[in-house]
């Protein structure tokens, strides 16, 4: 499944998508988090946060790291679990599947 986006230049002259208006109506309650400092290499599960079709909307301060990441879809035991990584170097997004077994779509 595909979600449908309106594909946006931003206001720094990069292109930005946001949803088309209509998937708003499919979004439940916004569960917010205090801002957390993690260790590297630290893994703290969000025992609260449940479901397959999130929007997560974070703010991550690199410092001297040179690739940070956030794990999605994780299964209890972290056999399965899909990873979001940034990579300062060269300066890309990767998403990271390869522990995943069998994808339903």
């Amino acid at each position: 499944m595909s979600l449908l986006c309106l594909i946006l230049p931003r206001i720094d002259g990069r292109v930005g998508m946001s949803p088309v208006p209509e998937v708003t109506t499919l979004c439940g309650a916004h569960i917010f988090r205090a801002p957390e400092r993690l260790l590297p290499g630290e893994y703290v599960p969000l025992a609260d946060l449940r479901g397959d079709m999130l929007e997560i909307v974070t703010t991550i301060d690199l410092g001297a790291a040179q690739r940070v990441g956030i794990t999605l879809l994780a299964s209890p035991n972290r056999e399965e679990e899909t990873r979001v990584i940034y990579e300062r170097l060269p300066g890309r997004l990767l998403i990271d599947s390869d522990t995943i077994r069998q994808r339903i779509f």
